[in-house]
């Protein structure tokens, strides 16, 4: 499926096996993975299917050429995140209360003519709602899962940062690199938060050693 979908074709040997290093250690077995052929048109990454042997992560051709290795491997552990904490069936779930709602709407308008067109209208307003905060929760979830995976796998994995706060400021650089040929994609959308929101949400659960605080960092020069 994901060869008829994407162009694809297999990474060399020796990113391979770095990049199985990488997701085995974040708990991510029997994942095939190829190289995105964009012809050096994107920077992405992602994964598709929940379960081996359908799951599939797909790394860009321009990721893999322009990033360097540690940039790389927290891009990996990003969509690593997404998928150990289940944000697509998350998301997906999300707009169930929506439409439970537009129903209760619909059945207390009772025999009213606008009965049908109010209850559609508040499902569809929540709904919109609810995957907005939905989606910037897990995008948010995602960068910090990620810092959070790199500073446990860190020491045993070649490349990958092996504290929270090298972690943070790597996937950082990643995201600045990655938008840099087109600005107005760090600005935030409805489904994802802006580049700088993301930067300092991470940088904001730093927790300090032995203190239960977190540090409110700055983005003054995030490259």
């Amino acid at each position: 499926m994901v060869s008829r979908l994407f162009k694809t074709c297999a990474l060399d040997a020796d990113t391979e096996i770095w990049v199985a290093s990488v997701l085995s250690a974040a708990g991510l077995h029997r994942t095939k993975m190829v190289r995105w052929q964009t012809e050096g048109n994107s920077f992405n990454a992602l994964i598709t299917g929940f379960v081996p042997p359908l799951r599939t992560l797909l790394l860009s051709d321009r990721l893999l050429d322009e990033l360097p290795r540690e940039q790389v491997a927290m891009v990996v552990l990003h969509e690593a995140a997404h998928l150990r904490r289940r944000h697509v069936p998350l998301r997906m779930s999300s707009i169930l209360p929506a439409w439970a709602v537009g129903a209760m709407v619909t059945h207390f308008a009772g025999q009213a003519s606008w009965a049908m067109v109010a209850g559609s209208v508040m499902a569809i307003a929540l709904t919109l709602v609810m995957l907005r905060w939905v989606a910037y929760r897990t995008e948010f979830d995602a960068d910090v899962q990620a810092c959070q995976l790199a500073e446990q796998i860190g020491s045993s994995v070649e490349a990958v940062p092996s504290t929270y706060a090298a972690a943070a400021e790597t996937l950082s650089r990643a995201l600045i690199r990655v938008t840099a040929d087109h600005p107005a994609a760090r600005k935030p959308t409805w489904l994802h938060p802006g580049v700088v929101d993301r930067i300092e949400f991470m940088r904001r659960q730093r927790i300090i050693p032995n203190n239960s605080s977190v540090t409110a960092g700055t983005i003054a020069n995030p490259v």
